[in-house]
Protein backbone atom coordinates (compact mmCIF):
# COMPACT_ATOMS: atom_id res chain seq x y z
CA UNK A 1 0.00 0.00 0.00
CA UNK A 2 1.04 3.54 -0.71
CA UNK A 3 0.21 6.29 1.91
CA UNK A 4 1.02 9.98 1.63
CA UNK A 5 1.67 11.72 4.83
CA UNK A 6 -0.09 15.47 5.72
CA UNK A 7 3.25 17.15 5.27
CA UNK A 8 3.85 14.99 1.33
CA UNK A 9 5.61 12.72 2.01
CA UNK A 10 5.02 9.38 0.30
CA UNK A 11 5.71 5.95 1.41
CA UNK A 12 5.24 2.49 0.66
CA UNK A 13 3.94 -0.23 3.41
CA UNK A 14 6.80 -3.46 3.33
CA UNK A 15 5.06 -5.50 6.27
CA UNK A 16 2.96 -5.30 8.78
CA UNK A 17 3.54 -7.50 11.75
CA UNK A 18 -0.69 -7.31 12.68
CA UNK A 19 -0.01 -5.69 15.65
CA UNK A 20 1.52 -1.94 15.87
CA UNK A 21 4.44 -2.30 14.23
CA UNK A 22 4.72 -1.25 10.11
CA UNK A 23 7.86 -1.20 7.99
CA UNK A 24 7.70 2.22 5.56
CA UNK A 25 9.86 2.82 2.82
CA UNK A 26 9.72 6.63 2.24
CA UNK A 27 11.28 8.17 -0.99
CA UNK A 28 12.60 12.07 -0.73
CA UNK A 29 16.07 12.03 -1.81
CA UNK A 30 16.88 8.75 -0.77
CA UNK A 31 14.90 5.93 -0.53
CA UNK A 32 15.00 4.81 3.75
CA UNK A 33 12.98 2.38 5.18
CA UNK A 34 11.47 2.65 8.85
CA UNK A 35 9.78 0.69 11.87
CA UNK A 36 7.11 2.91 13.04
CA UNK A 37 4.13 2.57 15.01
CA UNK A 38 0.73 2.30 13.14
CA UNK A 39 -1.53 4.27 15.87
CA UNK A 40 1.36 6.80 16.00
CA UNK A 41 1.66 7.32 12.35
CA UNK A 42 -2.31 7.08 11.85
CA UNK A 43 -3.30 10.82 12.86
CA UNK A 44 -0.41 11.68 10.34
CA UNK A 45 -1.77 9.85 6.73
CA UNK A 46 -3.65 11.58 4.12
CA UNK A 47 -4.37 9.13 1.42
CA UNK A 48 -4.13 5.16 0.97
CA UNK A 49 -3.44 3.77 -1.79
CA UNK A 50 -3.86 0.16 -3.01
CA UNK A 51 -1.82 -0.89 -6.06
CA UNK A 52 -3.17 -4.19 -7.77
CA UNK A 53 -2.59 -5.21 -11.58
CA UNK A 54 -5.83 -4.10 -13.92
CA UNK A 55 -6.44 -7.36 -14.86
CA UNK A 56 -5.89 -11.13 -13.33
CA UNK A 57 -2.15 -12.79 -14.91
CA UNK A 58 -3.43 -15.73 -16.92
CA UNK A 59 -2.02 -19.04 -15.30
CA UNK A 60 -1.46 -22.21 -17.74
CA UNK A 61 -1.59 -24.42 -14.84
CA UNK A 62 -5.44 -23.52 -14.52
CA UNK A 63 -6.00 -23.92 -18.06
CA UNK A 64 -4.36 -27.77 -18.16
CA UNK A 65 -6.46 -28.67 -14.75
CA UNK A 66 -9.56 -27.26 -16.13
CA UNK A 67 -9.07 -28.65 -20.13
CA UNK A 68 -9.27 -32.25 -18.26
CA UNK A 69 -12.94 -31.87 -17.60
CA UNK A 70 -13.74 -29.41 -20.58
CA UNK A 71 -15.83 -31.46 -23.17
CA UNK A 72 -14.74 -31.27 -26.79
CA UNK A 73 -17.64 -29.90 -29.18
CA UNK A 74 -19.47 -28.47 -26.55
CA UNK A 75 -20.71 -24.72 -25.94
CA UNK A 76 -21.15 -25.31 -22.57
CA UNK A 77 -20.52 -26.97 -19.24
Amino acid sequence: MVVELTEGRIGVIDHFDGEDTLEVSFFDDATHTNRLSLSAMLPAIRHVIALRPLAALKDSRVDAYISKYRRTGSTGW
